[in-house]
């Protein structure tokens, strides 16, 4: 049982590539992403694996996707965005996102294969 972001996950069942495509029932043991995880591993799906972290001066930080335009902030919650910066760098920590430069935040191979995985029980 490998930890990650405060989820259990069995390993084993996205390691195959037969289970990538084809994942089985959810083992009793795994329990799928919180919503924020999977709502941006899903958009870093659509963008080919690129969330950006970028900075105002009048906002602050934010997390945003650049292929869709996807900004993940509220104006009216800003706790939203909050959230979304706490979970991309938790998952750059866990191995899932690499920061190879600047604002630009890349899905690794693993990051890939969980996102897909992720993906399949949301």
């Amino acid at each position: 049982m490998k930890r990650l972001i405060g989820t259990d996950i069995n390993y084993e069942l996205i390691t195959s590539i037969d289970n990538f495509f084809n994942p089985p029932e959810a083992a009793p043991d795994f329990v799928p992403f919180d919503a924020d995880t999977n709502e941006l591993l899903a958009e870093a799906l659509v963008n080919r694996g690129e969330l950006y972290l970028g900075d105002s001066a009048q906002t602050g930080n934010y997390v945003f996707a650049n292929g869709t335009k996807k900004s993940f902030r509220n104006e009216s919650d800003p706790s939203y965005g909050a959230r979304m910066i706490e979970v991309l760098r938790q998952l750059e920590a866990d191995g899932i996102f690499e920061n190879p430069a600047g604002q630009l935040h890349k899905l690794t191979g693993k990051g890939f294969r969980l996102a897909g995985f992720s993906r399949k029980f949301a």
